[in-house]
């Protein structure tokens, strides 16, 4: 194994998800001995580690698991999860200034429609139909909203 340019994927019972050892450089222990304590399956196997890089990268780990073959795949299923997660995570923010704004409007006897609109489209989108009827990685990340800003 070249330590510098692979890993060791497997799937992992505890996760339900792809699972990647990357050896430490300098390690004083042989492939075998790595193997046996950090793969606890046979299924295992040793791919480049461009491989990994070529996976977006906003999915890895939790939304990939190895195929029949052991290459990395994406599991839809998964990837919606995490998809939802990130819009959650990321709306977090945006919710709370959003809150802000509507205060200071309320205060003023202003128009607040616009920003209970914006408030309630943030918290419908992680529900989305759009996520639900996602048939790939590129599909589920159309679904977002412009106030999140980078996907």
């Amino acid at each position: 194994m070249d330590r510098d340019k692979e890993v060791i994927i497997w799937n992992s019972e505890e996760t339900g998800h792809i699972a990647i050892t990357i050896v430490a450089q300098g390690c004083p222990l042989s492939d075998e001995e790595i193997i046996a304590k950090d793969v606890p399956t046979k299924n295992f196997k040793v791919i480049k580690r461009t491989e990994i890089d070529k996976l977006d990268q906003r999915f890895v780990p939790n939304a990939f698991i190895c195929d029949e073959n052991m290459n990395p795949v994406v599991d839809l299923k998964k990837a919606k999860e995490v998809w939802r997660d990130r819009i959650r995570i990321k709306r977090v923010p945006v919710l709370q200034a959003l809150d802000v704004e509507y205060l200071k409007a309320s205060e003023k006897n202003e128009d607040t429609s616009e920003i209970t609109e914006k408030k309630q489209q943030l918290r419908d989108l992680p529900q989305s139909s759009g996520i639900d009827k996602a048939k790939s990685i590129e599909d589920l990340t159309k679904v977002w909203h412009n106030l999140l800003g980078e996907k």
